[in-house]
């Protein structure tokens, strides 16, 4: 059985590891960005704001489409503080990169959340999948 203790001292660790940090949108409308080549959210509700870090699981080859193209598809997840700001993150919201301590081109990224990667009841840190935005 995890202690009330355990779960808190595990959860610092968990948050020691998140050197980077986002924000998290809902709603808004995108825009084509020509000189990033990606869309940009005008307006939007901000959802969460604060650290974060996000992490590869593995890259999966696969055709796609009808012209069978081939498309290297990444599953990642993106891990959060257990809080009340990061329960209200919901798939469909929009997560963008405000700094990374490690890979500062990241700054700028945005990826959407896909769902909650699963759920567990001594959760060190909530996980979401998430998946590139476009």
């Amino acid at each position: 059985m995890v202690t009330a203790s355990q779960a808190a001292q595990a959860r610092r660790k968990a948050e020691s590891q998140m050197t980077d940090t986002c924000k998290v949108l809902r709603g808004g409308t995108k825009q084509w960005n020509d000189d990033t080549l990606q869309n940009d959210v005008a307006g939007g509700q901000t959802i969460y704001e604060g650290p974060f870090k996000s992490k590869g699981v593995n890259a999966i080859q696969r055709d796609f489409d009808s012209a069978s193209q081939l498309i290297i598809s990444q599953d990642s997840t993106a891990s959060f503080p257990v809080s009340a700001a990061s329960a209200a993150i919901r798939p469909g919201d929009v997560l963008e990169w405000v700094t990374s301590l490690h890979d500062p081109s990241l700054v700028g990224r945005k990826v959407r959340v896909a769902g909650l990667a699963g759920a567990q009841s001594f959760a060190a840190s909530r996980r979401y999948r998430v998946e590139e935005y476009s």
